[in-house]
């Protein structure tokens, strides 16, 4: 008999604009966007409170990027598809020994 290991996390899409809303001096903070930013922060909260409750699964949120997508406005000045998801390749693909509960961007991890 063969023993399986199955790795389960879990990533959200967050978002750094999100947190930079809150901050005058940021162009986030002038834009109102009350949907978005209610639904980044609830991103946020259940990453960390999935984390604590089930620490054998990986929680973690990811920070994209501005990327050129339909939803994102097509070509507003923002980066390609397949340079925004290398830092969503790279938390879905840890290890058991892998961070969780944390906010990612593509240099690493971000303060909440």
């Amino acid at each position: 008999m063969r023993l399986r290991i199955f790795q389960t996390m879990l990533l959200g899409a967050s978002s750094i604009a999100a947190r930079m809303a809150a901050i005058p001096e940021r162009p986030a903070f002038h834009v109102p966007a009350i949907v978005y930013g209610a639904s980044k922060a609830a991103v946020s909260m259940l990453t960390l409170q999935y984390a604590k409750a089930l620490p054998d699964i990986k929680f973690n949120a990811v920070e994209p990027g501005h990327t050129v997508t339909d939803l994102g406005g097509g070509g507003s000045g923002g980066r390609p598809v397949e340079e925004s998801t290398k830092v969503i390749v790279r938390m879905a693909t840890i290890g058991t020994d892998g961070p969780t509960g944390t906010f990612q961007e593509d240099v690493g991890e971000l303060a909440w």
